[in-house]
């Protein structure tokens, strides 16, 4: 069995990626908290997304946001992931591949 998080695709991890990922389910769907897992259409790879805005109240009516996607084993270990705080997410994608703008 392959490790479905360590093996690069890259058509898939490109800001296009919905256009090349299929949307599974949503995991977790909050104001500023968005996580949903995908299947990527080119090699069947599943990432979990990860969006959020960070609130900051700093005057102007543009919010701070990050996207991630990060590689996941399958289902279930999307859910673990998904259960994770922000940071804590951050941390785990030093460990796996993924990508964050």
């Amino acid at each position: 069995m392959t490790d479905n998080t360590r093996t690069t695709c890259c058509r898939f991890i490109k800001k296009d990626y919905r256009v090349r990922g299929t949307k599974l389910m949503v995991l977790m769907d909050e104001d500023t908290l968005t996580r949903t897992l995908y299947r990527c259409q080119c090699c069947g790879r599943l990432y979990l997304e990860e969006y959020y805005e960070v609130d900051m109240y700093c005057g102007t009516s543009e919010d701070k946001y990050y996207s991630l996607q990060i590689a996941v084993a399958d289902e279930e270990d999307a859910r673990q992931l998904a259960r994770l705080s922000p940071l804590e997410m951050l941390s785990e994608c030093t460990k796996r591949d993924s990508i964050m703008w």
